[in-house]
């Protein structure tokens, strides 16, 4: 593992002398100047996948590697203008996860979060490419609007065996029941390279009409291809929108579609 002397070295440091720990009512600050340009660069998602599939293949929950995933992404989202939040995801004895929650400078409840696990079970069946794409679409939606209301959360714990998994999401679902949010949680799952791309949940047929429009109709599309043991997000009565399939389609489709809940 590649760990020493590395980027991933460097944002550790960073996130423990920046303090990463935000409340969800922290007051409008000024947006911060955000490198690149207002849309998703390719190259930059899969400079990030990289660093995840070659550096830390195997994040099993709670465990050193898992907690530099969690720090390249915490300081990717702070370099990028979010404030994050971490929540604690209990696993086991002496065993704990977190949740980032990126936050944007607005300060606003959030209207729509983006969901990603970046932990995995022991097999290490690393999901690098949706890790770059949620961080990329992060960066490209601050850059071209600061003032928007998504949140970007990266789940803990997603593949942990306690309690039938899905601890992240659990615990983001009982964090927003106490706090009284009410979002549109979308949820990339299974992003590939060369994938057919597919929806399902409460608002797909909005998605693929978002979807026809930016990128035309033939594009091949499966409104009924993304399937999960648990939605544990719809099951706690939220509305859920799952995507899934080529990282670079569904960069331009997202980010397009998260374009309607800026200003």
């Amino acid at each position: 593992m590649k760990l020493i002397g590395n980027v991933w070295t460097v944002l550790l440091l960073l996130v423990a002398v920046s303090g990463i720990a935000c409340t969800a009512s922290s007051p409008a600050r000024d947006p911060a100047e955000v490198e690149g340009p207002a849309r998703v660069e390719m190259t930059t998602v899969e400079e990030h996948a990289e660093q995840f599939n070659t550096d830390v293949p195997v994040r099993e929950a709670g465990s050193q590697e898992e907690q530099a995933a969690a720090s390249y992404i915490t300081g990717t989202l702070q370099r990028n203008g979010y404030l994050v939040r971490l929540e604690a995801v209990p696993v086991g004895d002496l065993v704990s996860s977190s949740n980032l929650i990126g936050q944007p400078p607005g300060g606003e409840l959030p209207q729509v979060i983006v969901t990603v696990a970046y932990g995995t079970d022991g097999d290490g069946d690393s999901d690098g490419l949706a890790l770059g794409l949620f961080l990329e679409l992060a960066r490209a939606l601050n850059v071209e609007e600061p003032d928007h209301q998504v949140f970007f959360v990266g789940l803990g714990a997603e593949d942990a065996e306690a309690e039938g998994g899905y601890l992240g999401s659990r615990r983001l679902a009982q964090m927003m029941t106490d706090e009284d949010w009410d979002p549109l949680v979308v949820q990339l799952i299974d992003i590939t390279e060369g994938g057919q791309l597919g929806a399902s949940g409460d608002r797909a047929d909005e998605f693929i009409e978002a979807m026809t429009a930016t990128t035309g109709p033939f594009v091949e599309f499966d409104p009924g291809s993304v399937t999960v043991e648990v939605d544990v997000f719809a099951r706690a009565g939220f509305e859920s929108l799952l995507v899934t399939g080529d990282a670079e389609k569904l960069s331009e489709v997202l980010l397009d579609y998260l374009r309607r809940f800026t200003g």
